[in-house]
């Protein structure tokens, strides 16, 4: 398994190449109207990277490190109690005025105190979704999109962690980035977009074809 997990880790540099090279095509189509606008181009591109990534990225890295698991079982009643105590100054749950006087400092206050953050959470991540869903759709391009997932997939993660009022470790931190990092390289790539273009053609073959437009309809779906 660790064979396979490596030679994909290094396909996926393949990848980064293509999305890479249609980062080139835009630049290139934008100097050829003026070397100045390609430079222009280049400038928004930083910006806007340094703005939606890089300080994202860096507010995630400023942020405490939580309580993380244990595999001693004896030391299991002590950490839920001190994440109890942490969370009870969760800026989310003071702001609702959220009532800590009934819950305990076991496991069962602690769950009551997670499942009450839980939907908030689903609600921050479904409304990423939605934006990464409509503007990649809008987008049309590999290298946008890539951009377009690391900023959706770092502010989604910089905004849990805000939420539950701490961040994973040094270590998960790493484990998340590799699965962002797979995101982009997959996501960025126009090979998933060849792959569902023809698993779609495949199925609406023959008499759907008549139908006017039908083409470009299934083309945005694949899109």
């Amino acid at each position: 398994m660790k064979i396979i997990k490596r030679i994909i880790f290094l396909l996926s540099f393949a990848v980064l190449y293509l999305i890479f090279r249609e980062f080139v095509e835009i630049y290139l189509l934008v100097r050829s109207l003026h070397p100045i606008a390609g430079y222009g181009i280049l400038l928004l591109l930083l910006g806007v990277t340094y703005y939606f990534i890089g300080v994202p990225i860096y507010r995630i890295i400023r942020i405490p490190v939580a309580y993380g698991p244990t595999r001693e079982k004896s030391e299991i009643p002590g950490l839920t109690e001190k994440r109890v105590e942490h969370l009870q100054q969760n800026p989310y749950l003071l702001e609702k005025g959220y009532d800590f006087s009934d819950i305990s400092g076991d496991e069962s206050g602690y769950k009551r105190i997670i499942g009450e953050i839980q939907p908030e959470a689903e609600r921050i991540r479904a409304r990423y979704v939605s934006k990464l869903f409509y503007s990649s759709s809008i987008a049309q391009n590999g290298f946008l999109d890539a951009i377009l997932i690391f900023s959706a997939s770092v502010n989604l993660v910089k905004e849990l962690f805000i939420l539950y009022n701490g961040r994973v470790s040094n270590r998960d931190l790493l484990i998340i980035a590799k699965k962002v990092y797979y995101s982009i390289a997959i996501g960025g790539s126009e090979g998933v977009e060849y792959a569902t273009e023809e698993i779609l053609t495949k199925l609406t073959s023959g008499g759907v074809k008549s139908i006017p437009f039908a083409d470009k309809v299934f083309g945005s779906i694949a899109d």
